[in-house]
């Protein structure tokens, strides 16, 4: 999917709830063959909150979650030259098809490292200044990181069954939206993701009554209403009462 759209997402999964019977779910929103999701649904600000929603998003849909490297960092795509490419594809069809290795970069450990600490030699593909901005050593003391964004909410998870063993069900979605329910015996989560810089007000399918929560890092509401306010790029979850 090269456009992220909250709709999109909501088939998917629905369409395969639909035709799953004894199966488990399993999602992912990158992998080593796609451009980093940043690069493919940011846009031009790439924005670090919009990775911590992406981020949340994937870990709170039913099923288990294959997170790859460098998301937990929000890492873009990598420009790779001609010359330094090791993917067949990309040496075969450059430029119509500058193949891979975008997404393939070395994990970037530390800044200050000639290697980003992920080698003492020199590495398969390069390591792009800009991943090194991004390097783990900068964003683990970071409270505001993406980093440990993703660190709390993976936390936070564990502790939800909820999410962990739950059933879906979607209540709204549009292009720049997505929310649904999470359920597992007497516990209900509400969980809403805005895709879009601004913040949005996106009308529900009954009226609810919400409490808040924390510990997930998120945005949490008290309220009872039949509408939600989601910031830009934000996303809000809080325990249906």
């Amino acid at each position: 999917m090269d456009k992220l759209s909250g709709s999109y997402i909501r088939e998917t999964v629905e369409t395969l709830e639909k035709n799953l019977s004894e199966g488990w779910p399993c999602w992912a929103i990158g992998n080593h063959d796609v451009r980093r999701f940043m690069s493919r649904w940011g846009g031009k600000e790439q924005s670090p909150q919009l990775a911590k929603t992406l981020n949340a998003l994937l870990l709170s849909l039913r099923g288990s979650v294959c997170s790859y490297q460098g998301e937990e960092l929000g890492l873009t795509e990598a420009e790779i030259q001609q010359h330094e490419l090791q993917d067949p594809y990309g040496i075969t069809f450059w430029p119509r098809f500058k193949g891979r290795d975008g997404c393939r970069t070395p994990m970037p450990w530390s800044h200050s490292e000639e290697h980003a600490g992920f080698s003492q030699a020199k590495t398969w593909l390069p390591i792009p200044t800009a991943h090194k901005e991004q390097a783990v050593s900068l964003q683990e003391d970071d409270s505001n990181s993406i980093l440990n964004a993703y660190r709390a909410f993976m936390h936070w998870r564990k502790q939800q069954p909820c999410l962990r063993l739950g059933d879906i069900r979607f209540l709204a979605a549009a292009e720049n939206h997505l929310v649904f329910m999470r359920s597992y015996g007497e516990e209900k989560l509400l969980c809403a993701f805005n895709f879009a810089a601004n913040a949005t007000i996106i009308s529900l399918d009954a009226n609810y009554h919400l409490e808040k929560i924390e510990g997930h890092g998120c945005h949490s509401v008290a309220a009872r209403s039949n509408s939600l306010e989601i910031p830009g790029y934000g996303a809000v979850i809080s325990r249906v009462v």
